[in-house]
């Protein structure tokens, strides 16, 4: 079976201390912390020359998934990683329509920090990757996205969080070939060189990050984009997604107009 057509990997840019629970003077302060989304996938920052992240401090950490339970860090606490393990389109990892899906996954809409992420494209563009021309669908940014957005009402600062990803996948099958061969059998070959980008271009990223901190990054990044969800749930308004209805809905707020359909609050 193909894996996914979009692999996605979040840099969480901190500020504060992430293992409060450790004796002061052994807290780790991490000023990245990198989220993939499987093991393979977080392999490919065993490209990065000199970044050593997984073989130097390893951490377990209660809550994490059952399949990837540990932190890992560089000796000097800089940066950090874990893998969330991923979720899917419905129904993800099933191969007949009566068959359960294997993965279950929920998917929201959201925005990031503009400024930010065009500060760091900066850093990626000096990278030079394994390239194509053929656009890519996302599905697991979102979900890692939720997660921390979820964490918004406790440490997350959601303006600290930038989006990475590599396209490998054919989303529709060429011409005579049956689209559930496409969907669930073949692996592409992209998949090697789009892994190799993830430590390509995360190199170069790692490295102007640290490089800038004091400078772009330690006191955060103000932008003027609205950041967030698509629902507006952390406050303000989206300047994207779906607009509201003025005098729908039972409770006289209104409704959400989505593709001309409105889905009452």
């Amino acid at each position: 079976m193909r894996l996914p057509t979009f692999l996605s990997t979040a840099l969480v840019l901190l500020a504060a201390t992430v293992f409060a629970q450790a004796p002061e003077s052994e807290k780790i302060q991490p000023r990245i912390f990198i989220l993939t989304t499987y093991a393979t996938e977080s392999d490919s920052w065993n490209l990065v020359p000199g970044l050593n992240l997984f073989t130097t401090q390893k951490l377990a950490i209660p809550g994490l998934s059952p399949l990837c339970p540990d932190v890992h860090c560089t000796a000097n606490g800089e940066v950090c990683h874990i893998t969330t393990s991923e979720g899917g389109f419905s129904p993800q990892g099933a191969k007949s329509e009566d068959e359960y899906p294997v993965y279950l996954f929920k998917t929201e809409v959201f925005k990031l920090n503009d400024k930010l992420r065009r500060e760091v494209a900066k850093y990626a563009g000096r990278a030079f990757l394994n390239d194509g021309d053929d656009p890519v669908a996302a599905q697991e940014d979102s979900a890692i996205l939720t997660s921390l957005f979820r964490a918004l009402l406790r440490l997350t600062n959601f303006f600290r969080i930038i989006l990475m990803g590599v396209g490998y996948d054919f989303d529709r099958e060429y011409y005579g070939q049956e689209p559930s061969t496409n969907l669930l059998w073949v692996d592409s070959p992209g998949r090697a060189p789009a892994l190799q980008n993830i430590g390509i271009a995360g190199e170069k990223i790692v490295d102007g990050i640290l490089a800038n901190w004091v400078r772009f990054f330690q006191g955060g990044v103000e932008t003027d984009n609205h950041v967030g969800d698509v629902f507006g749930t952390a406050g303000g308004t989206p300047e994207f997604g779906p607009k509201r209805v003025p005098g729908r809905g039972e409770d006289g707020k209104g409704g959400i107009d989505i593709g001309g359909g409105v889905v009452e609050d």
